[in-house]
């Protein structure tokens, strides 16, 4: 086996019309290139409801893009729905905004019922604090995960 170049790796692909999408190699990213992404796979569950998920996080030229791709469950058919959270901080002109979001539900489903999570978000001067959490929802009341992942 050969060493191809960058350069010549991309006109093979151009020449046989693939599409292709180039991700960094560490040593690349080491060097000064772009970064790849740094990510986390974390888990949230209660009685009748769990949620999966890898949350990530990349530093782009000027922005900070982040994901969600997981799975909600509502298990229960309890007459509640099941919530996926999230929860971030990004930075603000006077210091740190927060958010939480509901980013997929399964109202509307019957449980038993799986979803799948796929989310994405952006911070244009800075990020921290990226969690995700599961609650059970309905009848006016909430029921949540005691701790945030």
């Amino acid at each position: 086996m050969t060493n191809v170049t960058r350069r010549e790796a991309g006109l093979i692909v151009a020449a046989l019309g693939i599409a292709a999408v180039c991700i960094p190699a560490p040593a690349y990213a080491a060097s000064g290139g772009l970064a790849g992404p740094t990510c986390r796979h974390t888990s949230s569950s209660l009685s009748g409801a769990s949620a999966r998920g890898t949350l990530c996080w990349q530093k782009l030229s000027g922005e900070i893009r982040f994901t969600v791709d997981g799975s909600l469950k509502d298990s229960a058919g309890d007459g509640r729905y099941a919530v996926f959270r999230v929860h971030y901080r990004s930075r603000t002109a006077v210091g740190w905004s927060t958010h939480t979001k509901d980013i997929r539900t399964t109202k509307g489903h019957n449980a038993p019922v799986s979803l799948y999570v796929d989310w994405r978000g952006s911070a244009s001067r800075g990020l921290k604090d990226f969690w995700m959490q599961v609650c059970k929802q309905g009848g006016g009341k909430r029921t949540c995960d005691s701790h945030w992942h």
